[in-house]
């Protein structure tokens, strides 16, 4: 009775560590080549009960290529490669990572006066989520969300967030590809007279008259402390391997049909 007690305790202490996934043999070749861990995170990602991995991993100073830019001109990052690893856990965990990508992640000279503009890395309801925060006095921050879809890293949930930090004024934009909603949020300032002199000026739609006014440029339009749902077009979801240069070269508002000029 004892004995079969104390096997069902190391049973159920086992399981956890059983779960857990391994070290994709990609990561730790890029460690014996003097990488370095810069964030990891745990988590199912494929829905089969096990933790998966999630690693970024920065290369020694130095190693700036590949670029993560889309274009040669707009490669001026000096900042070592960062590289995003994911690797399932469970049978076969050992094998090479089934993402391996030196784009989609900001390096550390990508932040403005901030500096280092990533902030975390965590897999949740089984999307992996990364986030950022930058820029100066106006400031900016930014979470990706993406999960495994149609046998691919696809984006199903993307925040864009724009703040002043003198008038602690804040714009927000969360856009989710599967329902295919734009949710828009203001925070205005506090004080009256930044309120006035500094309005929180939204996107507008493409093809919507917004000419400059009320303090606001042309293509956008003053918004009051508040939210709002739009509704947008369906369109494909962008995988994570073509995010860099969607972003770039089109990004999230004028592929939803709003105006962006920032």
């Amino acid at each position: 009775m004892i004995r079969g007690l104390v096997v069902l305790v190391f049973l159920i202490l086992l399981g956890p560590v059983a779960a857990k996934a391994q070290m994709p043999a990609g990561a730790a070749g890029y460690l014996d080549k003097g990488w370095r861990e810069v964030m990891r995170a745990e988590g199912d990602l494929d829905k089969d009960g096990i933790d998966d991995w999630a690693l970024i991993l920065e290369a020694p100073d130095g190693e700036t290529t590949p670029h993560n830019a889309c274009r040669e001109e707009d490669a001026w990052s000096q900042a070592p490669v960062r590289r995003l690893l994911i690797g399932f856990g469970g049978e076969g965990a050992a094998e090479a990572p089934v993402v391996d990508d030196a784009t989609v992640v900001l390096r550390s000279d990508q932040g403005g006066v901030m500096g280092d503009p990533l902030a975390e890395l965590r897999i949740e309801r089984g999307a992996l989520v990364i986030d950022y925060f930058g820029g100066s006095r106006f400031r900016w921050s930014e979470t990706q969300r993406f999960r495994l879809q149609e046998g691919a890293f696809r984006l199903i949930g993307h925040t864009m967030s724009y703040s002043d930090s003198l008038s602690a004024s804040v714009e927000t934009y969360d856009y989710n590809p599967l329902t295919a909603k734009l949710s828009i949020e203001v925070e205005e300032s506090e004080d009256a007279e930044l309120r006035e002199s500094d309005p929180v000026c939204v996107f507008c739609r493409i093809g919507e008259a917004c000419p400059e006014r009320n303090g606001c440029y042309a293509g956008s339009k003053r918004m009051a402390t508040g939210s709002r749902i739009e509704s947008v077009e369906r369109r494909p979801l962008i995988a994570l391997a073509d995010f860099r240069c969607w972003e770039e070269d089109t990004g999230m508002m004028k592929y939803l049909g709003f105006e962006d000029g920032r």
